[in-house]
């Protein structure tokens, strides 16, 4: 207590020593305390450290090319398949690419190296730039032979590359071909197949790392629509956004093409609803269609090539926004499909001579460069004003069918029974309601429990048959007991009711509450109800309370009239043995918890 203390906040040995030294002494107290302070918890958790500060990371250098800086691990004690147990695994640590090898043992430096040339660099290009290797000289000769020949034969393949050339004092290799550019930030860098190099050599280089222009003079010729470098001076004159004639609209690829209308449809049909006909399909064109649907709908299909340059589809939007409905339902890199009600999304109506129009504006955003002396713009700007035109009356054909209406279900119906044990708060507003049908209008609900009460206070008890609208069956209580734990089988056990009456041994009998039609439900006979004295389990020897909660449990039975009487009486002296009735299963439903307040 004296280390753990607050006060003493877990002090180091010669502390504790010193504060167990004011009050007690034994001859061991040193050792006793530092076994102590050895093995406890919080002190090994919290102690601060006593080394010197490790210093800044030292990352592992970073690999120009693939398979030039490996990495390798043992996957052993594997189950035997195909005798081998183990798997040497091969991480390139440039590509992340991985290579399994099988071995049947855990194999020594010189099997490692062996199976590396082996399997991992079997061609000339993916050896690694540097391989530590210790020889076992007790190896076998015909090994040593073949690992000679390997690295003979990878010296000579290293030969075979073109060596770098000496440039203006700086080593240049030669370019085989230029096959892509693209810009980074302000940079434009080009991707290089070196002469002389695998397909796995090939880098992004920068534009002015590129010794002959001729090479980007060449690739720019062949490849016009890909990035170039800017010319210096003034820019270049941009012409406005021009919208493409109906002449432009066709010519998509098969993966551009969007179906427009049902299939099947004939070439002139396509072109009513203004989409485009190959022959086979009709679809959507280079531009922007607007369709009106007979439910009051506009169908607005934009197109990126309908601006030149190209439009940016997202920056296209409603005089409602981009919130559903009035986003795109659909998009791909060619197109966006907007379908929204004719009055939403900022649609304006009126009426013209007999027509009710629909219209709607869509435009595009564009970016704004601010400058000290000026603001530029380098985007296209779309603006599109559509309607849609509904007669404002007409005379459609209309054909009704009238079928027979099929009877409704039997409200009798097989199936499974759920039952329900509730209890009622006992709250009511009007004098004399607390035995009646008033105590049971609200019910604890599962937050509530568990439920306070005093000793002798009434708990209000109600089963009912849930989910069923047949009004014939009755429900019927058998056996209800009390218990102090939520099993019903546990003991201490008190009787409630046997066979649905109140238990005779008890001095306070349970009050049996009948429900009738009066009761305001719309299946009296799937309900019962009963009301308990409060109550604890005394122990047998001692007689004093054991556990202040109870728990109450009834079993419950299905009776149908039809097969006999479904009354429970508790008058008669001689009960029925059984009721024909009944059904032949049993169902035990519990209460919550209800807490005895002493």
């Amino acid at each position: 207590m004296i280390h753990e203390s607050p006060s003493s906040g877990h002090p180091g040995i010669t502390a504790t020593v010193h504060l167990i030294n004011n009050r007690f002494w034994w001859p061991s107290v040193q050792k006793d305390v530092a076994m102590f302070i050895q093995h406890c918890a919080t002190c090994n958790i919290t102690k601060s450290s006593h080394q010197c500060p490790a210093g800044l990371l030292q990352p592992l250098p970073i690999p120009q090319r693939p398979w030039s800086h490996i990495a390798i691990d043992f996957v052993t004690d594997l189950p035997l398949s195909r005798n081998h147990t183990t798997i040497l695994t091969v991480i390139d640590r440039f590509s992340k690419a991985c290579r399994l090898i099988p071995l049947p043992k855990l194999p020594t430096a010189f099997e490692t190296a062996e199976a590396l040339l082996e399997h991992a660099f079997s061609d000339s290009t993916d050896s690694p730039r540097t391989l530590s290797l210790t020889v076992d000289h007790n190896s076998p000769p015909e090994s040593a032979r073949r690992w000679s020949e390997r690295r003979g034969n990878q010296e000579e393949a290293a030969e075979e590359r073109t060596p770098p050339i000496v440039v203006n004092g700086e080593e240049a290799y030669r370019v085989r071909e230029i096959l892509d550019s693209r810009r980074r930030g302000r940079v434009l860098q080009y991707l290089i197949d070196w002469e002389r190099y695998g397909p796995e050599e090939r880098s992004w280089v920068n534009a002015q790392d590129i010794l002959d222009p001729t090479l980007t003079d060449d690739f720019h010729r062949l490849h016009p629509n890909r990035p170039a470098s800017r010319t210096r001076g003034r820019p270049r004159r941009r012409t406005a956004p021009r919208f493409r004639s109906r002449s432009q609209e066709g010519g998509l690829s098969d993966y551009e093409q969007i179906q427009c209308g049902q299939p099947g449809i004939s070439g002139t049909e396509c072109e009513a609803i203004n989409c485009c006909f190959n022959g086979q399909q009709c679809y959507y064109g280079r531009a922007v269609t607007v369709q009106c649907i007979r439910d009051g709908q506009f169908v607005v299909v934009v197109s990126r090539d309908v601006t030149l340059p190209r439009l940016s589809l997202d920056s296209v939007s409603l005089l409602g926004g981009n919130d559903p409905p009035c986003g795109p339902v659909e998009s791909t890199p060619y197109f966006a499909i907007y379908q929204f009600p004719v009055t939403a999304c900022g649609t304006s109506m009126m009426e013209d001579r007999g027509y009710v129009v629909y219209e709607n504006r869509m435009t595009s955003s564009y970016e704004v460069g601010i400058g000290p002396f000026g603001s530029i713009t380098r985007d296209s700007h779309f603006e599109l004003l559509f309607q849609c035109r509904y007669s404002g009356t007409s005379v459609e054909a209309l054909v009704v069918e009238v079928n027979s209406v099929p009877p409704p279900p039997p409200v009798a119906a097989p199936g499974p029974l759920r039952v329900e044990l509730r209890l009622a708060n006992g709250q009511c507003v009007t004098k004399g309601c607390a035995e009646g049908d008033e105590a049971y209008t609200s019910y604890y609900s599962d937050a509530d429990y568990p439920v306070t009460k005093v000793l002798r206070e009434p708990v209000y008890v109600e089963v009912r048959i849930m989910e069923r609208t047949d009004p014939n069956i009755v429900l019927m209580l058998g056996r209800c007991w009390a218990t102090s734990t939520p099993s019903p089988l546990s003991l201490p056990q008190w009787d409630l009711l046997v066979d649905g009456c109140p238990y005779q041994d008890d001095r306070y009998l349970t009050t049996l509450v009948p429900v009738t039609g009066s009761s305001g439900l719309q299946f009296p006979t799937h309900y019962k109800r009963f009301v308990v004295k409060m109550f604890t389990f005394v122990a047998p020897a001692s007689l004093a309370p054991l556990q202040e909660t109870i728990f109450i449990h009834c079993s419950t039975e299905v009776c149908h009239p039809s097969s006999g009487s479904c009354e429970q009486s508790c008058t008669r002296k001689r009960r029925d043995t059984a009721i024909k009735a009944r059904s032949s299963e049993q169902t035990v439903v519990s209460s919550g918890e209800v807490t005895l307040v002493l």
